[in-house]
């Protein structure tokens, strides 16, 4: 990796493999705390990614000129900013599109690319993406993604302003919908609080309601059994090992292994 960006009044920056030269400044990975994307190239406005080093932000600007190789460096600083623990603990945008891709519904999401661009951020490592709509909130289009811990509600302004609103699992009320023409509109209780986002397509709707009932579901079984699968996974080990002993005894033909190694394993 070795990319180097220059912009008229701007500070040139080089990126490398493991650091990055800022204005003559050498800053490894490791000193990086966070990365956002400040602003996307147009054609009038240059694209802009902040970095926070200690607790000081500091603005690397890419040009039109320069798009492609700026989005590399945006994906490439996201998975390697920070410690090994912080690396292994986030997505990327490839993994995160990618899921996206293999969704059985999904939107027209040429609109929301903003909102895409900022799910590394906000996704946690183990999150995965089970089921995605889209439509409007008091008139401004909004992202609404249901994950395995979550559902989120994601809208990025013109003014570069981030809003979301995280609601876990285990904290949703109820989820109704209802229908107007082509289109509908969904509400998730939350305690006292309702959130509603309308112009939603149909078939996304009924798939994301879908989704986010069973993975409540799902969430509350993992809950209310959290040792099940670990007590499960010891049983059938200390199992194989007794019949591995007795093979190597033998008691038990390497045949007879196999076969009691399958019924253990359910193949």
């Amino acid at each position: 990796m070795n990319l180097t960006f220059k912009s008229a009044f701007q500070k040139t920056w080089t990126l490398l493999s493991d650091r990055l030269i800022y204005d003559g400044k050498e800053i490894l990975f490791t000193e990086i705390k966070d990365v956002k994307i400040m602003g996307k190239v147009t054609i009038a406005t240059n694209g802009i990614i902040q970095l926070i080093v200690g607790n000081k932000p500091i603005n690397l600007v890419y040009t039109k000129k320069n798009q492609n190789a700026g989005e590399i460096a945006i994906e490439y600083l996201c998975k390697n900013y920070g410690n090994k623990e912080d690396r292994g603990s986030r997505k990327t945008l490839s993994e995160v599109q990618t899921e996206i891709d293999n969704l059985p519904f999904k939107d027209n999401l040429k609109s929301l690319k903003d909102e895409i661009k900022e799910l590394p951020f906000i996704l946690l490592g183990d999150e995965n993406i089970k089921a995605m709509t889209s439509g409007l909130t008091n008139g401004s289009p909004w992202l609404m993604l249901c994950t395995n811990k979550r559902v989120l509600h994601i809208d990025k302004k013109r003014n570069r302003e981030l809003q979301t609103t995280d609601i876990p699992l285990d904290r949703i009320n109820s989820i109704s919908y209802s229908k107007k023409g082509i289109f509908g509109k969904i509400s998730i209780t939350d305690g006292a609080t309702t959130r509603e986002i309308e112009n939603v397509s149909l078939i996304t709707m009924n798939s994301f309601i879908d989704t986010v009932n069973k993975e409540k579901e799902l969430n509350k079984e993992a809950k209310m059994n959290p040792t099940t699968q670990v007590i499960n996974n010891v049983s059938t080990a200390d199992e194989l090992m007794k019949y591995k002993q007795l093979m190597d005894m033998g008691v038990l033909t390497p045949e007879e292994f196999e076969v009691k190694k399958k019924e253990l394993l359910g193949l």
